[in-house]
């Protein structure tokens, strides 16, 4: 941030105004003393201009109401350290070796001063789920006080020194998902980060889901464009029975086929949607009253998975981790079962993949959910037990100690997991450890 933008911010945060603050700005002036001369008992120097916030700044925090900003509880300690070291504080860990020169450039492997500050904000954004979320690169790099690339550029040196787990870039469909910001994964077993989780063991590892709901995902992307294909050779195929059929009054024989096969394509569409309506039908009495889940006509569900590329098939990855993990949270034991719907994360998934220019059809929207839901419900109970297969326990047993944060792995039908088990179960150690390759590609 220049000196100007810093002046700048000054004078419109002492002249702000909000909610109890009175006739104070955000913030007040303050003067600091100059420092104590050693052996003189008296002060030294000038006094010093500073900054504090305003007494009645958190009143105004207050007045705003509660999830209108972010809790900094949740990653206090860390957000701490990070600044304290910025400021050179007594308590803050030492960002470089003692007798080196100072790495000026940011290529190295030490945090710069704007990197601290960086990586600060991104935990003060982030979830419980250490993921900064609803926030673009644009939105991110004006809030730290930087353009899009030097953000980008202090980003991919936090990711390469492994601060950050992964970034996945957002999307903007019109059949799915909509507009939608991407999500940076924060990591938080980072050697110089502070963390407590006494008497449990915390340690990412890799599942290969190819042949499990990660591969499945992909196949019905697949099954979509080639339903289209279908479709459309189904299209040409009635212009041609009409054409026919207005030069000589033919053609009744090639019309039953096309019928046939009219009525095969019907079967596919619907079977392509039938966990998505199932689900949608089941959940509508906690989740939402559609006037109706399920239609005689195929809901042509498909449409929205068609002509995907690469970046929004990510971000379907990238959902049904996300809403596997919520499940998971929730109530790992009931995910076993297959059978209970969660109607609040339901109306979530609704809100996540369906576009606003969707929102007024109802079932259709709820049975975009239902697959979604679907997805994320079987890839939860796939992670439970896989997990438990190489933990040597029950998966009951683990769906009731262990707590888990799932992410899909770039470029492979695998999906990372942060398991957090208690010592006491066996084998913790013969779980498949998997270090940095869980980046995604960046949203650049």
């Amino acid at each position: 941030m220049s000196r100007t933008n810093i002046i700048e911010a000054r004078n419109t945060l002492l002249g702000a105004r909000g909610g109890t603050a009175g006739d104070s700005g955000y913030i007040v002036e303050q003067y600091v003393a100059g420092r104590a001369a050693a052996g003189m008992g008296r002060i030294k120097g000038r006094p010093r201009r500073g900054f504090q916030l305003s007494p009645h700044f958190k009143n105004w925090v207050n007045e705003r109401g509660a999830g209108r900003d972010p809790d900094l509880s949740l990653h206090d300690p860390i957000i701490r350290l990070l600044l304290l070291e910025s400021a050179g504080q007594p308590g803050a860990v030492s960002s470089g070796v003692k007798g080196e020169a100072p790495d000026r450039s940011g290529a190295g492997g030490r945090l710069l001063l704007e990197n601290r500050v960086l990586l600060a904000l991104l935990w003060a954004l982030a979830d419980e789920h250490c993921a900064v979320r609803n926030m673009g690169a644009t939105s991110l790099a004006r809030m730290a006080g930087m353009t899009r690339d030097q953000f980008n550029s202090q980003l991919k040196k936090l990711m390469r020194l492994d601060y950050v787990r992964a970034r996945i870039g957002g999307v903007s469909g019109s059949r799915l998902f909509g507009k939608s910001e991407g999500v940076i994964y924060l990591e938080s077993l980072h050697p110089d980060l502070p963390c407590s989780h006494e008497g449990r063991s915390r340690q990412w590892v890799a599942m290969p889901s190819d042949e499990g709901i990660v591969g499945a995902i992909n196949s019905s992307f697949r099954a979509a464009d080639s339903i289209q294909r279908k479709v459309l050779s189904q299209e040409r195929g009635r212009e041609q029975i009409t054409a026919d059929a207005a030069g000589h009054g033919g053609g009744s024989a090639i019309k039953e086929l096309w019928q046939v096969d009219e009525e095969r394509l019907k079967g596919r569409i619907r079977e392509f949607e039938w966990h998505g309506i199932h689900i949608a039908t089941h959940g509508a009495s906690k989740a939402m009253t559609p006037s109706s889940a399920v239609s005689s006509e195929p809901l042509n569900l498909y449409q929205a998975f068609t002509n995907t590329n690469l970046r929004e098939r990510n971000y379907a990855h990238l959902v049904v981790c996300r809403y596997a993990t919520e499940l998971l949270q929730c109530n790992a034991k009931e995910i076993l079962s297959g059978e209970e719907v969660n109607g609040e994360v339901l109306s979530d998934l609704q809100q996540e993949v369906c576009p606003r220019s969707k929102e007024k059809k109802q079932a259709w929207s709820m049975a975009l959910a239902g697959c979604f839901y679907h997805w994320s419900r079987d890839l939860a109970a796939e992670a439970l037990r896989w997990l438990a297969h190489q933990l040597d326990v029950c998966p009951e047993k683990l769906a009731g100690e262990g707590r888990f944060l799932l992410i899909p792995i770039a470029g492979q039908e695998a999906i990372g997991i942060l398991v957090d088990v208690p010592w006491s179960l066996e084998k913790i150690n013969a779980l498949p450890v998997t270090g940095a390759t869980i980046v995604s590609k960046s949203d650049s």
